[in-house]
């Protein structure tokens, strides 16, 4: 069984040596179907097994590694293979929070508040402050009575090749009044601007800031049976929610995502 596997890898290792030399020259298009097919069922099969102990042993084990850890903190583990970007690409986790009252409802995006910052990744204590709050802000967003809000995403970036961590925040609501009412009531927006007069964060710094479009924005979201994109016919106007209502009623519903401002 040994020698068999073994066969397999010297094979698939002089496939690929062939394949990268024959790119290399410019003649790729020159490869017969079977090579290029041979190496996609090659990785394919690779991924397949591999994910499958993956999922198995490190998928499951988070699980039992959250238990154990602090309450509030989580551990994760990605359960599919991700592209290799590079050495010098930062990778991070983002997650987005749709009101259950916003999903498929008429509610349209026009105003944006965007907040980007960053953190020394040795200044631990700046580290933990941010992320109390973020999870203080996070909770609030789940406020259900809480107006005007479409919909917030939010991205972390622990560590990267400038030596800094990166959050990003990115809350979408239907009016400028809507959020400024959030930000003069909110406990962990004020929680955050105290810890930065005060002298509590050392290390971060961040940019806020309010977007509201000039011009009217044009709507469109995903078609629900194929995913095709499907844009409103003409500015400010609802997208249908799929390829067939966009026949009969182009302004059927609305979508939580601006294509342009």
């Amino acid at each position: 069984m040994l020698g068999v596997l073994h066969h397999l890898l010297d094979l698939a290792r002089h496939n690929r040596v062939r394949i990268d030399q024959v790119a290399a020259s410019g003649r790729f298009q020159n490869l017969d179907w079977h090579v290029i097919g041979a190496q996609a069922l090659w990785d394919s099969s690779k991924v397949s097994l591999l994910g499958f102990i993956w999922r198995s042993t490190v998928g499951s084990l988070q699980h039992a590694v959250t238990a154990l850890i602090p309450e509030g903190l989580q551990v994760y583990a990605c359960e599919v293979p991700v592209p290799n970007f590079g050495e010098k690409v930062a990778m991070g986790l983002a997650a987005q929070y749709v009101p259950p009252e916003a999903r498929g409802k008429a509610k349209k995006p026009n105003f944006f508040v965007c907040n980007v910052g960053q953190i020394t990744e040795s200044c631990l204590p700046d580290m933990q402050h941010t992320m109390n709050t973020l999870v203080d802000v996070w909770d609030e967003f789940h406020e259900p009575k809480l107006p005007g809000l479409c919909a917030n995403v939010v991205m972390v970036i622990p560590s990267t090749d400038q030596g800094v961590a990166k959050e990003i925040n990115l809350s979408v609501w239907e009016t400028g009044k809507d959020a400024f009412d959030w930000y003069v009531k909110s406990q962990g927006h004020k929680k955050a601007l105290m810890q930065h007069t005060s002298g509590v964060l050392r290390t971060f710094g961040n940019l806020l800031a309010s977007l509201e479009p000039k011009k009217p924005i044009c709507y469109q979201d995903r078609c629900s049976s194929c995913a095709r994109p499907i844009e409103a016919d003409g500015a400010a106007k609802l997208r249908p929610t799929s390829v067939a209502s966009a026949v009969r009623a182009p302004s059927a519903t609305i979508s939580s995502d601006a294509k342009s401002a």
